[in-house]
């Protein structure tokens, strides 16, 4: 058993950094779900007065990408499911953040296990704190763009 290298991990993510992929089946017809399973909760959320927010993670993949500065193509964007994730998010009227640039800081190597892509406890060390942070702006400072 050899360790794979970060960009080489899982043909799903192939697919999501496709550009091309969003516009066929499977995603296709998953988008719309996706947006309508997040619209719901955040109702749901709004009717009982619960404080929803969210935070966006990237797959090693992503993570590694930016850190080897390599820039999007017209066939593959390892930042097009955190944007998707970003507009469905911004759609349904929830705060939220992005981790990537945090992790990147971290590296793809350092942040994510070898072996399932779960995040490692410095790489959780470093969402929680994305979490904190998120919560301790006003819901209205973030609804007005401070991401």
């Amino acid at each position: 058993v050899a360790e794979h290298e970060p960009g080489d991990r899982y043909g799903t993510v192939e697919q999501l950094v496709r550009p091309a992929a969003w516009t066929e089946p499977p995603l296709s017809e998953a988008l719309p779900l996706f947006r309508g399973a997040v619209a719901e909760i955040a109702r749901t959320a709004a009717a009982r007065g619960i404080d929803l927010r969210a935070i966006v993670i990237p797959a090693s993949d992503t993570v590694d990408a930016v850190v080897r500065g390599r820039a999007p193509t017209a066939d593959w964007d390892p930042s097009l499911p955190n944007r998707k994730a970003a507009e469905v998010l911004d759609g349904a009227g929830i705060p939220f953040v992005d981790v990537t640039d945090a992790l990147a800081r971290l590296g793809a190597r350092d942040g994510y296990l070898p072996f399932d892509g779960h995040l490692t406890p410095r790489a959780n060390r470093i969402v929680a704190d994305a979490v904190h942070e998120l919560f301790a702006r006003p819901v209205a400072q973030q609804a007005a763009g401070a991401r």
